[in-house]
């Protein structure tokens, strides 16, 4: 408790000493000289916001004198500072950062400008009893905007298929000169992805053929001549040929999958 003793006489000194002169001068300057035990050498607020472009004067509260600025980080410069006994590492340099930082007057107060938003890194240092004394501080010029989203990657095309009925409509689809071979392909992908192979009044194969064939003459009456021979090769081998086979549960069920098929890679057509 010693310095609190030996402070607060000093205080009583310096008031004491104000119309006594010699006694008042010595006091009020050692007051300026020695500041509470624990309290920093050079003060400067943690956080300071300031405006994009425009002056902001920052100043630090200390007994010390020709103080140094730095400024250590900004939204282009991640400098790497770790604090530990006031010793900070890398030590910067002002070509670092894409900022103005001036000292002014006694060198207690820095005009810093900024014209980008963002956090920047502030430090003022001076020595006292030959060590250095620094604070820290944090400017926030205007509003810095969240961290980008970054563009996830785009994902590569699926393959092609390899099988014998994709590669013979392609080779058709290819050899096609109709200019209008897009059109007529998206309407027969769309009738053939609502034949309806649920519906009980279609009895047998041939019922469901002739279903699809109507529809097929009213949506897509014309072109696509190579494209239906090896849409109708492709049939042949999945569904029964005679047309009087009864359409059971297993044969609809084969009959949507097929059709499903021919939907899927008329759309995969380029």
């Amino acid at each position: 408790m010693t310095w609190i003793k030996t402070y607060l006489s000093q205080i009583l000194c310096a008031v004491a000493g104000l119309g006594v002169g010699v006694g008042g001068l010595a006091g009020i300057q050692w007051l300026v000289e020695n500041p509470l035990p624990g309290s920093p050498a050079v003060a400067i607020p943690s956080a300071i916001s300031a405006p994009t472009g425009r002056q902001k004067v920052l100043t630090a509260t200390t007994k010390l004198s020709n103080l140094d600025w730095k400024l250590v980080a900004g939204p282009t410069k991640k400098a790497n500072i770790h604090e530990a006994g006031k010793v900070f590492t890398p030590a910067p340099t002002d070509d670092d950062v894409d900022a103005d930082l001036t000292p002014i007057g006694d060198t207690k107060s820095a005009i810093f400008t900024a014209s980008q938003p963002g956090v920047y890194k502030v430090w003022v240092q001076g020595v006292s009893h030959g060590k250095i004394e620094r604070g820290l501080t944090r400017v926030t010029v205007g509003q810095p905007g969240p961290e980008p989203t970054p563009t996830p990657p785009t994902p590569p095309p699926s393959p092609e298929p390899t099988d014998p009925f994709y590669t013979a409509l392609k080779a058709a689809w290819t050899a096609d000169t109709d200019a209008q071979k897009k059109a007529y392909r998206d309407a027969m992908e769309g009738v053939y992805r609502s034949v309806p192979t649920g519906d009980t009044t279609l009895k047998t194969v041939g019922d469901l053929d002739k279903d699809l064939v109507n529809v097929l003459r009213q949506q897509v009456p014309a072109g696509l001549a190579g494209e239906r021979k090896a849409i109708t090769d492709y049939l042949d081998g999945q569904l029964p040929r005679d047309s009087t086979v009864q359409l059971d549960n297993a044969t609809r069920a084969k009959a949507a999958a097929a059709f499903g098929q021919i939907a899927d890679y008329l759309q995969k057509l380029p």
